[in-house]
């Protein structure tokens, strides 16, 4: 069984990818979702979407867009930055994209015109001259209802067309998350098509994961925002399931070479660990470590750079990042390196959303720090949140 990190907007980005790896990598990096037309025309923070670390080569380059030219034009440039593929968003049901056309409203559109797109964008990544051959993938809804008959006939098209891989979000358009995912519909299109099914919707932890494999026979399993709220989940089903020796990586559980968590953060009193919770040595990082600007694969740098193995941490029976406080430092600090200035606040408030589900008094935590005009401000908010409430610093 794989496992993806989803494709979710302001989350799904390179200084959460660093997080999660600290824990234990997914199979697969899906990427936030990459505007198609705003990406072909150059846009001023595009570039800030394919950065690729910690793990080029399990990337997944996620498009969104209502223009067939533009997808097809966007995957061909997505080619060149390495990783596994593109996918082509078909799930997405905020209003300020399908009112455009795009995500989950290609769904109701004519198979003919579908199926036009999406042999559009196979094309492009065929002729793409990219160093090895890209994956095409799609990730989607149930549609306007649940209709297997139809749902069945729309994914047959998409791989007529040259889809090689379908992810299923089984909600219909309008459902919102309070009510179910109804996996049962992923396990019959596994079933029924030539190509893997991954299954996305309502699995928490480890035990769901692995619930999920073995109730429903799909190739792999997505997780978002529950990789948000504890994004050592990877980590956990990788030990859960016992991932045999040759999957491992070394056991130095150590960060990328070129990320730091700057030194003037490294230690000081009002975050000192208790004596009796000590950090292992090797949690810490030469202050010279930095991230430099060309950190994102470039289109002339995606050859060797995508094609690097994924090396850092190990996943092992032994979880030296518990402290909170330190976790959320280490996200902020990356954050700001690896997103423009006009993003921080935006994603960091986003983050801390979901990862405040795993604080007692989530809800008081949460809202102070979506009122947060500052990175350093979360932080000074966390500080005073431990102090008051001292037993919610470290993960139980």
């Amino acid at each position: 069984m794989k496992t993806a990190l989803a494709p979710m907007a302001t989350l799904s980005h390179e200084a959460l990818r660093l997080l999660i790896h600290r824990w234990g990598d997914p199979d697969e990096y899906f990427s936030e979702m990459i505007n198609a037309s705003t990406f072909v025309a150059g846009g001023k923070f595009e570039h800030w979407y394919v950065r690729s670390a910690p793990c080029p080569e399990r990337m997944v380059w996620q498009l969104t867009g209502a223009s067939p030219d533009s997808l097809s034009k966007a995957a061909s440039l997505l080619a060149r930055e390495g990783g596994i593929g593109v996918d082509i968003n078909m799930g997405c049901s905020a209003p300020d994209i399908a009112k455009t056309g795009a995500g989950v409203a290609w769904m109701g559109k004519p198979l003919s015109e579908v199926a036009e797109m999406v042999g559009g964008v196979r094309r492009a990544l065929d002729t793409a001259g990219a160093a090895t051959p890209r994956r095409l993938s799609v990730k989607l809804r149930l549609g306007e209802n649940e209709d297997e008959k139809r749902l069945l006939e729309f994914c047959r098209t998409l791989v007529s067309e040259g889809v090689e891989l379908i992810t299923l979000h089984p909600r219909i358009r309008r459902d919102k998350y309070s009510r179910p995912a109804r996996p049962s519909f992923v396990g019959a299109l596994a079933s029924s098509l030539p190509v893997p099914v991954y299954g996305n919707g309502d699995i928490s932890n480890a035990s769901d994961a692995l619930s999920y494999a073995q109730s429903w026979p799909c190739a792999g399993i997505m997780i978002g925002r529950a990789a948000v709220r504890t994004p050592w989940i990877f980590g956990d089903i990788q030990r859960a399931a016992a991932v045999p020796a040759d999957r491992a990586v070394p056991a130095d559980r150590t960060v990328p070479a070129d990320l730091t968590v700057p030194a003037d953060r490294a230690a000081s009193a009002d975050r000192a660990v208790p004596a009796d919770r000590t950090v292992p040595a090797d949690r810490t990082v030469p202050a010279d470590r930095t991230v430099p600007a060309d950190r994102g694969a470039s289109a002339d740098s995606s050859a060797s750079a995508a094609d690097a193995p994924c090396a850092g941490t190990s996943v092992t029976d032994a979880d030296p990042y518990r402290d909170h406080l330190e976790i959320a430092d280490f996200f902020l600090d990356t954050l700001v390196q690896c997103q423009p200035p006009e993003f921080h606040i935006s994603r960091a408030r986003r983050f801390f959303f979901y990862y405040c589900e795993n604080f007692v008094f989530a809800h008081h935590i949460k809202m102070k720090i979506q009122n947060a005009q500052t990175p350093d401000e979360i932080r000074g908010l966390l500080r005073r949140y431990f102090e008051e409430v001292p037993q919610d610093r470290f993960r139980r």
